[in-house]
């Protein structure tokens, strides 16, 4: 399956810690605020006087199933429920739970099922010796019934025991998930519990910050799916994220050589060998990843970086900008792209990648003060310069790097002794100066430079 169509099936690419995986399209954020109290109770108690409520109903439920081998369950979600009540008035609301209860309870009980309301607007069904096609044909009977009042649409998830290694009790929780792939898809949305109902729930745990949980529903989907190379790329993800490096790189290397040409592995691979300082067995795999015509930047950003690193200048710049074409608001890329150039020698490209940098991100305090220098190196512009490389210092004084580029200015001007002093900065902060150091007592000796302070 081509990058494209894995994009369209699950969701939108995306990067964390350096990781690339599939997210689930639309993924709602979790609503803080507190559950509004429940609406219509009263009037749905009158008009179903036996209705179960709550955790009551769904305990009393799941001991009556204890009796039959199979059963499947249904949630049913009243779409914008809460929108709904807050435009049209707690009456309407009330109008549409009964409605609803109504359409729920006939169509339960003709299956010899049994229902109530699970939230204020969430109503279960429980059918007794019932699978996945009889569930679907319920939640139509549902929403025709429903339709007869003209009233709303209806979200519903579906799940089904027995199945794989889940217990009784699990199925509920499996149908919430369904339920939520289902709202996934818009109002009036239907999803059977599978392993992309647990990709869904995977993908909502790790944006929540909970790595573990995420691997353990990304478990539970490839029990159900051994097959989805996506679900096994986002399970090594959350191990690269909890450190376990050495079970991250097994489902990646399973997820390169089982599934579809895929950069998306095999450059996550690459990323766990760098982390296990391994980079030349990284840069294969990056390398790998590129030659698949990803266009993904994150691939051709740590490309570059990879190449940077190693003193490989020149096969850095062509990675760099790729990076930049693919992600032209990106300021790092651009930032290593000009030091690149810089380093190469080629001072007009690099000065131009410089200025493009601090547009894009104008707190960049090292891409500030080597732009800085560069203002006063290619175009004598000396005011900007020095205006340049002292904002930088100020803004970020324990980089010392930029005391270290104010320095190489105040050199360039014959300005020793501040240049010293901006020097030592550098190396108090990590940043090896001593050459500069050197030089500037060389000159002194030689009378090279003045003791004169250049006003600017």
């Amino acid at each position: 399956m081509s990058s494209q169509n894995q994009q369209k099936r699950y969701g939108k690419c995306c990067s964390a810690q350096g990781f690339l995986y599939y997210r689930a399209d639309g993924l709602p954020p979790d609503d803080p605020s507190p559950k509004a109290p429940p609406v219509g109770l009263k009037a749905l108690s009158v008009r179903f006087p036996r209705i179960r409520i709550g955790k009551a109903f769904v305990e009393d439920a799941l001991a009556r199933l204890d009796a039959f081998l199979a059963f499947g369950v249904l949630l049913v979600r009243m779409d914008a429920f809460d929108r709904i009540e807050r435009d049209a008035g707690e009456q309407y609301a009330t109008e549409l739970l009964t409605d609803t209860a109504r359409a729920v309870a006939a169509t339960c009980e003709a299956r010899s099922g049994m229902w109530g309301l699970i939230e204020r607007d969430l109503f279960g069904c429980f059918l007794p010796d019932s699978g996945a096609g009889a569930c679907h044909e319920a939640a139509d009977d549902i929403r025709r019934t429903l339709a007869t009042s003209g009233k709303e649409t209806l979200s519903v998830g579906i799940a089904v025991y027995p199945l794989s290694q889940f217990n009784r009790p699990q199925t509920l929780e499996n149908c919430r998930m369904a339920l939520d792939q289902a709202i996934l898809s818009g109002p009036e949305g239907t999803a059977l519990f599978s392993a992309r109902s647990l990709n869904v729930s995977g993908d909502r745990l790790y944006r929540d910050g909970d790595a573990a949980g995420a691997a353990e529903a990304f478990k539970k989907a490839l029990m159900l799916d051994p097959s989805d190379v996506n679900v096994r790329n986002s399970l090594g993800v959350c191990y690269g994220g909890m450190g376990a490096l050495t079970s991250a790189l097994a489902e990646f290397e399973t997820t390169a050589q089982t599934g579809p040409e895929n950069p998306m592995p095999v450059y996550n691979a690459g990323l766990v060998r760098l982390m296990m300082k391994k980079p030349d067995a990284a840069l294969d795999d990056f390398n790998r990843a590129n030659d698949m015509n990803t266009g993904v930047f994150e691939v051709a950003f740590q490309t570059g970086r990879l190449y940077y690193e190693m003193g490989e200048y020149e096969q850095a710049i062509v990675f760099f900008e790729n990076a930049a074409k693919i992600s032209p608001g990106s300021g790092p890329a651009f930032r290593y792209l000009g030091e690149c150039y810089l380093t190469a020698g080629k001072t007009a490209a690099a000065f131009t990648a410089y200025r493009q940098a601090v547009r894009l991100a104008p707190d960049d305090a090292v891409a500030l003060s080597v732009l800085g220098y560069l203002f006063g190196a290619l175009k004598d512009e000396i005011e900007i310069a020095f205006l340049l490389c002292r904002h930088s210092v100020k803004i970020a004084p324990e980089n010392g790097l930029c005391h270290q580029w104010l320095g190489r200015l105040y050199m360039d001007r014959g300005q020793a002794d501040e240049a010293a002093a901006a020097f030592e900065s550098a190396g108090t902060l990590g940043c090896d100066s001593r050459q500069y150091l050197r030089e500037i007592r060389e000159q002194k000796t030689q009378g090279i430079l003045n003791h004169e302070k250049n006003c600017v």
